[in-house]
């Protein structure tokens, strides 16, 4: 088995009830051919989109990390693009689940400084309380060479 992210647009125009059916025939499709869903999460009822789908200018995203067999991901594909109410789909194979982050735990803030260097190099250092040599990066090269020739 592989583990696979699937993300799936699903048409605004359904109500909560519907769009849970949509996510739960997905849902019902992996199982009975032996994977699994490991994490599920909707993105909140509307987003906007970038440009309009089908005459939608907002969508319901659903993100699906699952296990299931590869042979098995073509048949869930072609589901997905015969289902009108998914305006569009994505599903990627991925070497390892992602790490699930702690609801509770608060945001890291991360604080960069800026220097010059002798060579008029910008230096980008992050500060952070794990600070190592290998966190410095050179972000681009502002000096300005100039010649006086009269």
């Amino acid at each position: 088995m592989r583990y696979y992210e699937l993300m799936m647009l699903v048409s605004p125009s359904l109500d909560d009830d519907s769009l849970s059916d949509e996510v739960q025939k997905v849902n019902e499709y992996v199982s009975s051919h032996g994977g699994s869903v490991i994490k599920q999460s909707r993105w909140g009822r509307l987003r906007r989109l970038a440009y309009p789908i089908d005459k939608f200018n907002e969508g319901n995203y659903v993100l699906t990390h699952l296990e299931m067999e590869p042979d098995d991901t073509r048949e869930l594909e072609a589901n997905l693009n015969l289902n009108e109410d998914v305006l569009r789909h994505l599903l990627l194979k991925i070497d390892s689940l992602p790490e699930i982050k702690e609801q509770n735990q608060p945001p890291q803030h991360i604080s960069t400084t800026s220097e010059k260097t002798d060579e008029g190099t910008s230096v980008v250092e992050d500060t952070t309380s794990a600070t190592t040599d290998e966190d410095t990066a050179v972000v681009g090269d502002t000096a300005s060479e100039t010649t006086d020739e009269d």
